[in-house]
């Protein structure tokens, strides 16, 4: 079945998706921090992998375009979320929330992984747990759960002001001192509803 031209974001879109998800599984499967040249040569390996592939045939000048932005050593999980700005209409709240840990960290250097029972915790990190990654979002991407942080920075007190130029979450502070905190990330709109309720309240 031939596609219709405004498939096209949605192609490019589930190819950024499919890239990223591969790139962040292959470094949950390590305990140290992957630096650039590493996180690079995964999403190209994966990238060529996907060349020869008929479901990529109309996103191969895309492809080809990642793979020699990563040659010449730009970083590509940057130039993903990129792209993924540019189709930013189409993708679920799993998506969104994956681009604003992103944000966080190209924005305060701050990296997230999961938190497991033998993790060691070091500065400059966003941990996440499992379970809430596993229930915070239903079978269509929609976020119906809190999702916890636990932020082992100073900088955590910027978090809040990024979800605010994100738009598509806001952050309760659960505890906090000066190097750390636990934060909640909810949905911007269950926000906007409070405010809602708390103005008929008011009236």
């Amino acid at each position: 079945m031939r596609r219709k031209r405004g498939d096209y974001p949605q192609l490019v879109n589930d190819l950024v998706i499919n890239t990223l998800l591969h790139l962040y599984m292959e470094c949950s499967d390590t305990r140290r921090f992957v630096p650039l040249h590493q996180r690079n040569a995964i999403v190209m390996r994966y990238l060529k992998s996907l060349l020869k592939k008929a479901a990529y045939k109309e996103t191969r000048k895309d492809i080809k375009a990642l793979i020699y932005a990563g040659q010449k050593g730009d970083k590509l999980e940057e130039q993903l979320w990129r792209l993924k700005s540019l189709v930013n209409n189409y993708g679920n709240d799993v998506e969104k929330f994956y681009g604003f840990l992103n944000l966080i960290e190209s924005t305060l250097a701050i990296y997230s992984e999961l938190f497991k029972e033998n993790t060691a915790v070091v500065s400059n990190r966003v941990y996440l747990l499992a379970d809430h990654i596993d229930n915070g979002f239903d079978d269509n991407g929609r976020q119906v759960a809190p999702i916890a942080l636990s932020v082992n920075s100073s900088k955590w007190k910027q978090i809040p002001a990024l979800a605010e130029e994100h738009g598509h979450f806001y952050i309760e502070i659960l505890d906090s001192d000066e190097s750390k905190a636990n934060l909640y990330v909810h949905p911007a709109a269950m926000k906007r509803a409070v405010h809602k309720e708390h103005e008929k309240e008011c009236d």
